[in-house]
C-alpha cells in the first residue's frame, strides 16, 4: 500500500496525517487496519486519517483534539511524503 503522509506536531503531540479513501474512514474496521499499518512505519506518531468528501472538503478520523486542530490548518501548510507499506 502507498500512503501520502504529512508528519506534524499538533497540541504538542507528534502526528502523522495520512490521506486515504473516504470508504476507509467510513468503516471503523478498515480505519483501524490502516492506522495499524501506518503505526508499523511511524510507531512514535499519533495516526490521523484524512479523506476528501464529494465536495473536496477534508474529513478526519483519529484523536478528536488533534482532528479539531487539523480542521483549522490549511493543507497547503503540510509537507507530504509517500510511504510504502507491505
Amino acid at each position: 500500500m502507498r500512503f501520502q503522509v504529512a508528519v506534524i506536531e499538533k497540541k504538542g503531540v507528534a502526528c502523522a496525517v495520512a490521506i486515504v479513501n473516504k470508504s476507509i474512514i467510513d468503516n471503523r474496521f478498515e480505519a483501524g487496519m490502516a492506522m495499524q499499518s501506518l503505526n508499523s512505519v511511524l510507531p512514535d506518531k499519533h495516526i490521523i486519517l484524512m479523506a476528501y468528501d464529494n465536495g473536496g472538503t477534508p474529513t478526519y478520523y483519529g484523536r478528536s483534539d488533534i482532528v479539531q486542530s487539523l480542521a483549522a490548518t490549511p493543507l497547503s501548510d503540510l509537507s507530504w511524503r509517500e510511504y510504502h507499506i507491505e
